[in-house]
This record gives structure tokens, C-alpha cells and sequence, in this order.
């Protein structure tokens, strides 16, 4: 299990993700170095994709799965921080389809009784009219019998003269009333990282009280997309912890460049055409170790 949270709204999306795997019909974790969470560029959107559930799609981790799909073909092994290839084109209603449809068999064939994708980011329009940017957010569920796609409404709760959303999944791990507690406390911020910084908050909150949410948190942050940027963060579930400790990177899947999940001693950034993806730590430097290694799926 884990949980997911998303804030989106047109100064900025943020998408905070736990790490933590454990391991079915029990609350044992499992995989210290998994991936909940992606970031995807598709030809009319930025978006971080996290989900929930479970934990493998046949033997491949499900990150690694997503990003297989995204990607439109197997992605070969590679030692390095990323590699470049073309992958396959498509908009990012095409992409959430696609996933729906090929997730919900899976499922079907699964003893998982709860999954969820939570998909935030920026979507523009493909016509030549320019078109109004403007933040995008899906929810991706199993119900019990299907897979259904449920894009969010602009506005939420609570509004303070502009429109923003706040998305969880699953919501058996956080109440309605948690939610709203968290949408007024991210209204009185001003500034992007303090929002952040209350959704990681309110994960590690949340982890002390429930053994399947972790405290270690994966942070992807998409300020204005004419900014074209990406902040990445790994933030340990101690604040005192990460200083000069390792990075760990999510799987990005763009048009031309694919970058696997890496361990990073100090920052990095790479680049896929006009967009430069920061991963952030207290220091820039290269990495000691450029591939995670993954355990195979328990028996």
C-alpha cells in the first residue's frame, strides 16, 4: 500500500509519493528501493505519475512496467544515468487509455482488492490556436470490477481566488477529513515548497499511524511549464537524514531519452529537447551508482 498526494494549480502541480512496499497479506516491507512514482513529457503534457496497489505486473516491478508502456516497447538495460530513445508518441489522454486498459486484465488476475494511478501535471493543446495552459489531474481506479478514469474538477474544497485541486489515493489511507485539514493548511502557504512540504508532512504523519505508508518520500514538483522545468526530490523520512546521503531518482520517460532509476551521490539535471530536469540535493555531483537494484517478486 502506500499513499499519494497531488496539489494542482495554474501557478504549479505538486505530486508527493511514499516509497514504502510490503509485501501482500502482510505488513512486512519489501524492496527498500522502489519506485512509486514517474515523470512523463508526451506531446501535450508534463505529468508524474504515481500508483498504488501492486507492487508487480507478471516480474516486473510496476514502475518499471508503466515505463515500458509509456515507452511503447521494452526498455534495454543500461549503464548510465539515461539513454536516448524514441518513444512511441502519444497525448496524454491517449496514455492514461492506454494504461486503463492494459492495467485492468492485470488487476482482474490479481489478489489485490485496491488499486490506483494518481496522474498530475500540465496539459496544452496541440491545436495551432494557442490554447490556455493549464493544470490536469486523473485518477485511475479499480472499483471491485473495472478500471475507471475520473479526471478531477478544477476547483475543491476551498478556494482563495483561484482554481486548485487536491487529490489522495487510496483514500482508505487518508479520510475526507484529513484532506480537508491538509487543503487549509496549503492555503495559507504561499510559496510552492511550503505546500510540498506539507503533503511530505502529512505522509510522514500518516506513516506513524499506518504501518503500510512509508516516511521516505519521493517529491516531483512542475512549476509553470513555460518555465520548462522538472524539480525532482528524494526526502528521507528524517529531516536530518538526507544531508550528503544518497538521491534516489524515479523513472522520465520523454519523446527522446529515457532515464532508469538511479542512486545519486549530490544532485544531477538532464535534458529532453526544451525541458531541463533537476534532480535536487544539498550538492551537485555524479553518481556512485547508476542502477537500482530491484529484488525479484516474492513467492
Amino acid at each position: 500500500m502506500t499513499l499519494i498526494l497531488a496539489h494542482a494549480a495554474p501557478y504549479g502541480v505538486i505530486h508527493v509519493s511514499d516509497r514504502l512496499i510490503t509485501e501482500l497479506g502482510t505488513r512486512q516491507p519489501f524492496d527498500a528501493s522502489s519506485n512509486k512514482a514517474l515523470l512523463y513529457i508526451c506531446s501535450d503534457a508534463i505529468v508524474a505519475i504515481g500508483y498504488t496497489g501492486l507492487a508487480y505486473i507478471g516480474e516486473s516491478p510496476t514502475d518499471s512496467w508503466i515505463a515500458s508502456q509509456l515507452a511503447g516497447k521494452p526498455i534495454p538495460k543500461h549503464k548510465g544515468f539515461g539513454q536516448a530513445m524514441q518513444c512511441e508518441r502519444r497525448n496524454i489522454v491517449s496514455a492514461i487509455e492506454m494504461l486503463r486498459s492494459r492495467f485492468e486484465p492485470e488487476i482482474r488476475r490479481s489478489r489485490t482488492s485496491e488499486f490506483g494511478l494518481l496522474i498530475a501535471g500540465w496539459k496544452w493543446g496541440l491545436r495551432r490556436r494557442p490554447q490556455r495552459l493549464r493544470p490536469f489531474m486523473v485518477v485511475v481506479a479499480w472499483d471491485g470490477k473495472k478500471m475507471n478514469s475520473t479526471p478531477l474538477p478544477r476547483y475543491w474544497s476551498y478556494k482563495r481566488g483561484r482554481d486548485e485541486a487536491l487529490a489522495r489515493i487510496p483514500r482508505s489511507n487518508m479520510a475526507y477529513a484529513q484532506a480537508e485539514e491538509v487543503m487549509k493548511k496549503v492555503n495559507r502557504c504561499s510559496d510552492s515548497v511550503s505546500m510540498r512540504n506539507i503533503l511530505v508532512e502529512t505522509i510522514r504523519s500518516i506513516s506513524t499511524k499506518n504501518a503500510t505508508v512509508g516516511a521516505d518520500c519521493m517529491s516531483i514538483m512542475l512549476p509553470e511549464p513555460q518555465l520548462l522545468r522538472a524539480d525532482i526530490e528524494f526526502i528521507m523520512g528524517s529531516s536530518g537524514d538526507s544531508d550528503g546521503g544518497p538521491v534516489y531518482s524515479p523513472w522520465v520517460i520523454a519523446p527522446d531519452y529515457v532515464h532508469e532509476p538511479s542512486v545519486l551521490f549530490g544532485g544531477w539535471e538532464i535534458h529532453s529537447g526544451p525541458w531541463t530536469i533537476y534532480f535536487k540535493d544539498v550538492f551537485r555531483g555524479f553518481a556512485a551508482r547508476a542502477e537500482q537494484a530491484r529484488p525479484k517478486r516474492p513467492r
